[in-house]
């Protein structure tokens, strides 16, 4: 859980540097409202991504405290993001295509199979070690007691 917390919180770190970058740096010479939706959604990214910081944070220091709350949290928000990301990439499409759409070029919007459960073996895979420590926790599998004799399982931690 912490490993996964502290390369989760790097990687929302790289993409709100990022977004703070973009958001100064559309595209002006777009005519329309293109900057405008694009600097919108930008700043829902950096929203999305200083709360996967700040749930990172506590979701590391749960695991410390074995407090299952605080990994629960976490776990909720990647799954919660994960839905609210697939909704926001069709709005973002869809109000991109309805600023831009023209009788030459077809804008369609619509979901991507593959890289979407591509997305959401990501998703897992990061949500899983939450839930196993969540289920050891609860069974008194993983505790500070029980630590010294669990420690050679990378799971448990």
């Amino acid at each position: 859980v912490i490993i996964v917390n502290i390369v989760i919180g790097i990687l929302e770190a790289i993409l709100l540097i990022l977004a703070l970058v973009a958001v100064g740096n559309t595209n002006m010479s777009v005519a329309g409202d293109g900057p405008e939706i694009a600097s919108q959604y930008q700043k829902i990214e950096m929203i999305f991504s200083g709360i996967s910081i700040l749930l990172s944070t506590l979701a590391i220091a749960g695991a410390y405290t074995y407090n299952i709350i605080l990994v629960s949290l976490h776990a909720l928000w990647l799954v919660t993001a994960f839905v609210l990301g697939i909704f926001f990439s069709l709005e973002y499409c869809n109000d991109y295509c309805d600023t831009y759409n023209d009788d030459f070029y077809a804008c369609t919007c619509g979901v991507n199979i593959p890289t979407l459960l591509a997305s959401g073996v990501v998703m897992c895979l990061f949500v899983y070690p939450h839930v196993g420590f969540i289920i050891q926790v609860r069974k008194g599998i993983m505790s500070r007691e029980t630590y010294p004799r669990e420690e050679f399982s990378c799971c448990c931690t």
